[in-house]
């Protein structure tokens, strides 16, 4: 399988016990999976 990074950003954590805390997001594509 391979996976190509297309975008890495800085945001806030909106979800889940996190959410409030900065992260890093890493946005990838070329993955065969339909889900």
């Amino acid at each position: 399988m391979d996976l190509r990074i297309t975008e890495i950003f800085l945001s806030i954590q909106g979800e889940s016990t996190h959410a409030g805390r900065p992260c890093a997001f890493v946005r990838l594509t070329g993955c065969p999976m339909r889900c």
